[in-house]
């Protein structure tokens, strides 16, 4: 009997992080200097009003420790499951590097990127529904695809929508692109990033994130 197979999956992580409120009310509400400072140097790929911090802060969880100490614990747990997951070097250890924070207004939406320097990239949704932006991952083997004699009907880049609410940990590897869909209502769509390195032994020194803020 013929038969299709989908071979090579690409694996996605996803988990609930149910004190997001907290995060709301306590982290978020002190960040407004920080979004402040983002306005004059924001990352290239916000736009129409999306501002994101990891250009002026990506250590949040240094200068308020207090407020993140519990997320950070709840990611950093997260990625060790994930990194085995994966089946990753066992002799390297994934720890959560670098936080920051975006909020996105009625309209604002986030560039096509990626982490590809990082293990894994994550994001946790403090405040977020499918009306405010869900998550777009564009499938790694887009441009290989695009080679073979696909039907002129498929959209490129092929990708994946992902519906986001409060409190969603979506984790990926930081070799895949990822966007934004355009927040449509009047409430700002709130996130905490994540990139997560790792320390230990390794043949390839890039794999070594010991070269953290002072």
């Amino acid at each position: 009997m013929a038969e299709a197979l989908e071979i090579f999956p690409t694996t996605i992580y996803k988990d609930f992080y149910p004190e997001f409120h907290e995060l709301k009310n306590n982290l978020f509400s002190k960040l407004e200097k920080v979004f402040q400072d983002t306005a004059d140097n924001n990352n290239a790929f916000m736009r129409d009003g999306t501002l994101c911090s990891y250009n002026t802060n990506s250590y949040l969880h240094r200068d308020f420790p207090d407020d993140t100490q519990d997320v950070v614990n709840f990611v950093q747990q997260a990625a060790k499951q994930f990194w085995k997951i994966c089946n990753y070097h066992d002799e390297l250890e994934p720890y959560v590097f670098q936080v920051w924070a975006n909020s996105t207004p009625e309209g604002g939406w986030v560039h096509s990127h990626l982490h590809g320097s990082m293990p894994f990239t994550a994001v946790l949704y403090v405040d977020a529904s499918p009306e405010q932006g869900n998550l777009i991952i564009e499938n790694p083997m887009d441009m290989v695809l695009m080679t073979q004699p696909i039907s002129p009907t498929v959209n490129y880049p092929m990708v994946k929508e992902m519906p986001v609410q409060s409190g969603d940990l979506i984790m990926f590897p930081g070799y895949l692109k990822h966007s934004v869909r355009p927040n449509t209502v009047d409430k700002n769509r709130l996130i905490l990033g994540f990139n997560i390195g790792c320390k230990g032994k390794y043949w390839n020194g890039q794999w070594n994130h010991n070269h953290e803020k002072n």
